[in-house]
């Protein structure tokens, strides 16, 4: 039914770790390190195997999308291939908070974002979704986590 492209080859180039830093309908997101460059990734594992043939077009399509986009803003896609029943889709890897987790921290002491700060981020969400939209891709997700590059850092007030 699906394409069986053993590329073990391009998997044995990453050394990917246990932990799980993220989840999807039909994935699990790893961190994983490029062993010749020693670059931190992440590695969404997308399990092919009882996946209708709709779905399995769509991951193909998100592959595609992510290809041809060039932007400051968003994650930058870096490779991808298939190994028997899996796909394998390698983004830059953001190190620390995201901002679902800035926000929780924040509610969780009590805290709320400055004026200022509130205004970074939104522009750097708006730019995000004017570069896709430019490419013609509507995001319909309810989070950004996994798109989007946001830099959590907050400026100086």
């Amino acid at each position: 039914m699906y394409p069986r492209l053993p590329e073990m080859n391009k998997l044995s180039k990453y050394r990917i770790s246990r932990n799980e830093i993220g989840r999807g309908a039909f994935s699990k997101v790893y961190v994983a390190i490029h062993i010749k460059t020693n670059t931190k990734t992440a590695m969404k594992i997308v399990k092919l195997k009882n996946l209708e043939k709709s779905f399995y077009q769509l991951c193909i399509n998100e592959v595609s999308l992510l290809k041809s986009i060039k932007s400051p803003h968003v994650l930058q896609y870096i490779d991808s291939f298939i190994t028997y029943d899996s796909l394998h889709l390698t983004t830059e890897f953001i190190d620390g908070p995201d901002l679902a987790e800035r926000i929780q921290v924040a509610r969780e002491k009590g805290k709320f974002f400055s004026e200022r700060t509130v205004w970074y981020l939104f522009h750097q969400i708006c730019a995000g979704l004017k570069d896709l939209h430019e490419h013609r891709i509507l995001h319909r997700g309810k989070h950004f986590r996994g798109l989007f590059r946001i830099n959590c850092s907050i400026p100086s007030q």
